[in-house]
């Protein structure tokens, strides 16, 4: 599982928690917990990455 802060384009920001993800190329993908479901994020408006 990792656990990270998102800021979406429009600014907005979240704490986010995924589990099985993978880094490819600028995005990480995995299964949010939060919004059950798989989400597409930026690693570039990502912050404070932690991963167990």
């Amino acid at each position: 599982m990792a656990t990270f802060v998102y800021s979406d384009a429009d600014g907005v920001v979240t704490d986010r928690r995924i589990r099985n993800w993978r880094s490819r190329y600028a995005y990480i993908e995995g299964f949010c917990l939060d919004r059950r479901e798989k989400r597409t994020f930026r690693k570039d408006r990502i912050e404070d990455w932690q991963a167990e």
